[in-house]
């Protein structure tokens, strides 16, 4: 397994890939910067696998052709994708898939169909919480005590929507996209910090602009103006639903508590910075002593930190999102656009009956797709969408414990802070139902199945292809 120093997220991820893989019977090594300084190089990392001597090779989202000849091309490998990083992915870096390359996560939706890599090569699936790491196991209450409060919210993410779009613009690192990014983010931003709908009418608003601006973006550049755009609205996201509950604090006097980087300069919401937290069994404690812990993030409640403190035996309260809750809609644009034939925006439009074309427009709009944007490449994406497990569809309570508005969440709050036995009913059955689904070992099975039935493919086709070009008659 292959990872970084720099990088503390795909570290601790890593760490619960290995310690899975060990509990299902196998030998594992790690490998990773021995000091900040240092950096691997292709002799540190080929006498590794000599040594080792691996039958695979694990990475997080990087991929194999990115390290040159660093892995031996013998030695097959797969990538965890738990990011989607636009490089890693972009057609301009040519990205590759070696015969013996494996993927699974975000980007295995849809690598098939932007690179044409083959679809049993690639394993579409979501984070995992770790049940090793988090056990459900109840901590002495000594232990948990320092970390006690009404509502705790675990993040780095504490730089402001306003600052986070400065960095936004320092990583599109192009004149081009960054004129038109502070044309598209003002009145995004002023509707995400009244509260508005995330991620809101990203790729209308870009439309307007380019429109406006006479200029043409080629796909990936339109994608990286969708992330950047989403990566500041993410921010408001959290930042104002926090904002709900730090008022909802100070009005009734409950404890409110933000741990991570950077909170004791933020602000308003310096006061409830308690610092940051380690990952392990000190996280563990900020889980099970928080009444409610928060899952704020833009990109769905199946993330991470809730995933982690669910397995923790936490309890969780989200704010509402479409990411969640899109299922049906999803499911029924497929629908629509396969009976119907539709591909493309030019099809759409060529579409007779008036009722039909406004029942697709509808479906497409409710899961954020730009109609006059819309080609195959959507069209295979919305298909793999309406295949997924939506949070809402899946999470007992989702209903419960999601809030839309300050209103919203003081009055589910105070009902769960009344209620410890209805807290930790849900908090068991959400636990319950996600244990089997969402697990680091669930996830490693996955993995080491997505490799054998691969190859079992693969070596079906070689025989067959084998057995034809002998001379062998065609089934």
């Amino acid at each position: 397994a292959l990872t970084s120093l720099h990088t503390t997220f795909l570290q601790y991820s890593m760490r619960d890939c290995l310690r899975a893989l060990e509990r299902l019977g196998h030998e594992t090594r790690l490998v990773i910067e021995a000091a900040p300084h240092l950096r691997f190089d292709a002799e540190t990392l080929l006498a590794a696998q000599r040594d080792f001597q691996p039958d695979l090779v694990l990475l997080l989202s990087r991929m194999r052709y990115e390290s040159g000849e660093h892995i031996h091309r013998s030695i097959p490998s797969v990538t965890w994708d738990q990011d989607a990083l636009p490089w890693v992915f972009d057609p301009r870096n040519r990205p590759t898939m070696a015969w013996n390359d494996f993927l699974m996560g975000f980007a295995a939706r849809h690598a098939p169909h932007r690179f044409g890599w083959p679809a049993h090569h690639c394993h579409f699936c979501r984070m995992a919480g770790s049940t090793d790491t988090y056990s459900a196991e109840p901590l002495a209450p000594d232990e948990l005590a320092p970390f006690a409060c009404d509502v705790s919210y675990v993040s780095h993410a504490s730089t402001t929507p306003q600052e986070e779009a400065l960095h936004v613009e320092r990583w599109l690192n192009d004149e081009k996209l960054i004129v038109l990014f502070r044309e598209a983010l003002p009145p995004l931003l002023a509707a995400w910090m009244d509260g508005g709908e995330f991620p809101g009418p990203v790729p209308a608003r870009i439309a307007a602009v380019t429109r406006a601006a006479g200029v043409r973006l080629e796909r990936v550049e339109h994608e990286k103006l969708v992330q950047a755009l989403q990566r500041v609205g993410d921010r408001a996201f959290r930042h104002v639903a926090l904002g709900w509950v730090a008022d909802w604090a100070d009005r009734t006097g409950r404890t409110f508590h933000l741990w991570g980087n950077g909170w004791d300069r933020h602000p308003r919401l310096s006061r409830y910075a308690r610092g940051a937290t380690c990952n392990g069994h000190e996280l563990r404690c900020v889980y099970q002593a928080s009444r409610i812990n928060l899952q704020l993030i833009g990109f769905g409640f199946l993330h991470q930190r809730a995933l982690d403190g669910l397995m923790a035996g936490a309890f969780f309260m989200t704010r509402r999102l479409r990411w969640d809750t899109c299922g049906d809609a999803a499911r029924r644009a497929s629908t629509l656009l396969k009976e119907h034939g539709v591909q493309s925006a030019v099809a759409l439009r060529a579409l007779t009956s008036p009722s039909t074309k406004a029942q697709i427009e509808e479906a497409l709009r409710a899961i954020g797709f730009a109609l006059e944007a819309f080609d195959a490449r959507d069209a295979a994406n919305l298909h793999d969408k309406a295949a997924e497990e939506y949070a809402a569809e899946i999470v007992p309570h989702y209903d419960d414990i999601a809030f839309g508005s300050a209103a919203e969440f003081a009055r589910q709050a105070d009902l769960f802070l009344a209620d410890d036995a209805r807290r930790r009913s849900c908090a068991v059955a959400m636990r319950q139902a996600l244990v089997e689904r969402y697990s680091y070992d669930t996830r490693m099975v996955e993995m080491l199945g997505l490799v054998r039935d691969g190859f079992a493919v693969d070596a079906a086709t070689r025989q067959s292809t084998n057995l034809l070009g002998s001379g062998a008659p065609s089934a």
